[in-house]
């Protein structure tokens, strides 16, 4: 059923995250079980794992605390020193510049610097995000 919902791209959060809360168990041995799936077979059986909404749900049932909070508090106590390096290396980086004008504040310190860090080391953010309609009602 959640591999059908995931082709849908029009998702309830509400359903896929019943649906993922309760298959928790199964995932579990699908990545620690006797035959440990590849990450090619996690992406083919559980594709909302790759979703950073699920996946922080199965980590926070897996580890007990909110991953994100705590990079969160990580980040934003570490947020003016990475400001300043990115503003310096900006000087020899014009994509790097650009990249801190466009930041979003606002948003959790987590999620803003990883653009940041994906431009400061030259990677594509096509390979990370991927933009999807989500259905909230």
């Amino acid at each position: 059923m959640l591999k059908s919902l995931y082709r849908n791209e029009n998702w309830n959060i509400a359903v896929v995250s019943q649906l993922m809360a309760s298959t928790y168990i199964a995932q579990r041995q699908d990545f620690v079980g006797v035959e440990p799936m590849s990450v090619t077979d996690v992406k083919t059986e559980w594709p909302f794992l790759l979703e950073a909404h699920w996946f922080v749900q199965h980590l926070t049932r897996l580890l007990g605390f909110n991953i994100t909070e705590k990079m969160d508090a990580g980040i934003a106590a570490k947020l003016e020193s990475l400001v300043k390096f990115f503003k310096l290396k900006s000087a020899n980086m014009k994509g790097l510049k650009k990249r801190l004008c466009e930041i979003d504040w606002n948003i959790s310190p987590a999620v803003a610097v990883v653009p940041l860090i994906m431009t400061y080391f030259k990677e594509n953010e096509s390979t990370l995000f991927h933009g999807y309609e989500v259905c909230l009602y």
